[in-house]
């Protein structure tokens, strides 16, 4: 304390604060705890930066594993953690993919968490026959995919985590071709990317542009409407097409026939939809009545549909998509109209 009130009185002489001599001891005693806070406020961050930036040199790295599944030809993937002095909820969850001692997937995060810093219940891992694709699920959700084959991963590094439904469309077409190939071997799996993104479809692949659909059900008029926009960011562009979907006629009081009559109805009708992205700037769609249909955008955001008819390696493509995007609606997406004219 000597030493701040020397500095304080030193300071004191050269700007020439006149202070009565009745308060000049209490003038020194807040003036050098003045001193000591901001002393204080600058040094604990910069001991903290070198007490962490020393911990992280000696750990090499900020993760700690916590599980890892030992896989079929010398092959290992390893969740993570960050270690508990780094972690600052919400953070998020790693893996790594390893063959053989050769690191092919370095480590990736996917999967945000919340206050706990490892979840509670364990992870499983389901291989394909030949053990060259490997499924990582919690509980029953697919949270990660990998094929050896190819050493192609999901979620990839620039997609979004499992639980968040704004990843792009290169995630979404790797996501449902890994599944399918397990659903070959008669493993059917669940991702719930799949049947809850209920309010757009998918990002083009950078991010730029998506696609939001919206379902009207019109009062004493039975179905929907679906509106397709596309939107830059939260920028509409334009309203791509609009369609309805009319129900099959049943009973005011409907039996358990008629309500699989109704299902079986909608799965026709969306089974005869297909759509998704074809690069970054074209979206697409095809319809076993109406034909196919494409979009494509320019660097300012400027819209256009393509002339029919479309080239044939464009309907090719188009064709190939995969089906049924729409998705039966649930109750909370249903914007109510009061018209009643059919």
């Amino acid at each position: 304390m000597s030493a701040f009130i020397s500095l304080i009185r030193y300071l004191n002489r050269d700007i020439k604060i006149k202070v009565p001599e009745k308060l000049y001891a209490a003038y020194l005693c807040v003036a050098g705890c003045l001193a000591m806070i901001v002393l204080l406020g600058v040094s604990i961050p910069i001991v903290m930066i070198f007490y962490t930036a020393a911990k992280s040199f000696l750990l090499d790295q900020p993760y700690d594993p916590f599980q890892t599944f030992e896989l079929p030809h010398g092959r290992t993937l390893t969740l993570y953690a960050e270690y508990e002095w780094f972690y600052e909820p919400p953070g998020h969850l790693y893996f790594d993919v390893v063959e053989d001692g050769k690191v092919l997937v370095e480590a990736r995060d996917f999967w945000g968490v919340g206050p706990e810093r490892i979840p509670e219940l364990e992870y499983k891992a389901v291989t394909s026959n030949d053990g060259n694709l490997v499924a990582i699920l919690y509980q029953t959700n697919v949270v990660i995919l990998h094929d050896f084959k190819t050493n192609r991963t999901w979620p990839g590094p620039e997609g979004k985590k499992w639980n968040e439904t704004d990843f792009t469309w290169d995630d979404y077409v790797l996501l449902r071709e890994l599944l399918d190939q397990f659903a070959a071997e008669g493993k059917t799996l669940y991702c719930s990317l799949l049947g809850e993104n209920k309010f757009r479809i998918v990002c083009s692949s950078d991010y730029r542009y998506h696609i939001r659909r919206e379902w009207e059900k019109r009062e004493g008029v039975p179905g929907f409407q679906l509106r397709v926009r596309l939107f830059k960011e939260e920028t509409e562009l334009e309203t791509l097409f609009e369609t309805e979907y009319r129900p099959v006629k049943t009973k005011k009081k409907q039996s358990l026939q008629d309500r699989f009559d109704q299902s079986r109805h909608w799965g026709d009708w969306n089974s005869g939809w297909k759509a998704g992205w074809l690069d970054a700037n074209t979206f697409a769609v095809w319809n076993q009545d109406q034909g196919a249909r494409a979009w494509k955008t320019d660097a300012e955001g400027n819209c256009t549909e393509l002339p029919a008819p479309l080239e044939d390696k464009m309907l090719t493509r188009i064709q190939r998509l995969p089906g049924s995007p729409w998705l039966y609606p649930a109750a909370s997406e249903l914007k109510q109209t009061s018209n009643t004219t059919e």
